[in-house]
């Protein structure tokens, strides 16, 4: 008797007895994509002798992994309100791709200046202005920003006229008006600094001013915040003008002082609202940034299936997957059948919160099934 026999516990049962004959086997790569018709899955073409056989085909899923990207949440997600300071630290960091000054929830200890200055230009400096603002942006895990506020929050000293040295500075402290702004859970902030120096020129002939500024960029961890709640913020720096008189070539300075209880770059009344019970282990939930499809059993076209967008304090927008498992098959050409799609997925058993109904979800490519094994074999095969 022909076939493929199996045997577990030293008891042997026949599977699939009427295979004979192999038309062909072998590893094959899923693609990364739909194909143009919107359809997935990879063709094999069949012998031109085998095109309307009664024909069969094994398809096994070669890599499948539970390590897949499943956003985990706890039962009726809901948030809580709190308020923080943010200080400027002597270190740097990098959050969703930018690279910036380190800012954090902890007080500084160690400080630090950046500095902008009119040497070696032949000017003598009368006196000096030092201007400060900072712009503010939402942060996004693909990098990208929304922003809240651009120039906001200036501040300007100077030194009085004078031939004689001068320096001023201090703690400066302006209010700014945040607006009330969604967040994700992965999004942070970023602070880009402007320092800008003009000195002029009252008592030599030679230019008459001179201007040079800086741009410094901060940013915070990823905050793990739902919403930024409208509130007046106090957004406070350590800010110095320095200007040496008729001293050749008459140098003059300005700065901005950050990472110390002493001199510091400090933004606080932040009031936020943040998700609790976020680390619960316990249910999965569909992940509103994945690509799911769902796919029409007649004509395998597949659809894009968007999620809810896992909003804390909104349980409605959160799809619960139900199970998850490898889904591998394949189709027929149209007659005469002279090739056989295979087809290799993760599907997920998903409740449809929107719909109100279980679905069947796939994801592909680099978050489905890279390879299969396959076999495609004659039916009813009668020779040797």
């Amino acid at each position: 008797m022909r076939g493929y026999r199996v045997s577990k516990d030293g008891k042997s049962a026949l599977l699939l007895p009427t295979i004979g004959q192999i038309i062909s086997a072998g590893t094959i790569s899923m693609p990364a994509g739909l194909n143009l018709d919107g359809t997935y899955g990879v063709d094999i073409d069949l012998p031109a002798e085998y095109a309307n056989s009664d024909i069969g085909v094994i398809v096994q899923a070669r890599d499948f992994s539970w390590c897949r990207k499943i956003n985990v949440a706890g039962v009726n997600p809901s948030a809580e309100s709190g308020s923080a300071s943010l200080y400027a630290q002597n270190a740097t960091r990098v959050t969703n791709g930018v690279t910036g000054v380190e800012v954090s929830q902890a007080q500084g200890s160690s400080e630090v200046a950046v500095e902008v200055n009119t040497a070696p230009d032949q000017i003598y400096i009368s006196y000096a202005f030092v201007t400060t603002q900072v712009t503010i942006d939402v942060l996004h895990a693909d990098g990208s920003v929304t922003n809240l506020g651009t120039a906001v929050a200036a501040q300007t000293i100077n030194t009085s006229v004078s031939r004689n040295p001068e320096t001023v500075e201090g703690q400066y402290a302006v209010n700014w008006s945040c607006p009330e702004t969604t967040l994700a859970i992965t999004d942070a902030l970023k602070f880009t600094w402007s320092l800008s120096l003009t000195a002029y020129n009252l008592f030599f002939s030679g230019p008459g001013s001179k201007t040079v500024s800086s741009t410094i960029t901060f940013v915070t961890p990823r905050l793990g915040w739902t919403k930024l709640n409208a509130a007046t913020w106090s957004i406070s720096r350590w800010q110095h003008a320095r200007h040496d008189g008729n001293n050749s070539p008459g140098y003059s300075y300005g700065r901005l002082y950050w990472g110390s209880s002493s001199k510091e770059v400090k933004i606080s009344g932040v009031n936020y609202e943040a998700p609790v019970n976020q680390d619960y282990w316990g249910q999965f939930f569909a992940d509103s940034g994945k690509n799911y499809y769902i796919k029409n059993p007649t004509t395998g076209v597949m659809t894009l299936w968007t999620p809810g967008a896992m909003t804390y304090g909104s349980p409605n927008t959160w799809d619960p997957i139900l199970n998850i498992s490898p889904l591998c098959g394949w189709d027929k050409g149209d007659s005469p059948t002279d090739k056989i799609r295979l087809f290799a997925s993760i599907g997920y058993g998903i409740y449809d919160k929107s719909a109100a109904e279980a679905i069947i979800a796939h994801t592909i490519g680099a978050d489905g099934i890279s390879e299969v094994d396959y076999a495609i074999f004659l039916k009813n095969y009668g020779g040797e």
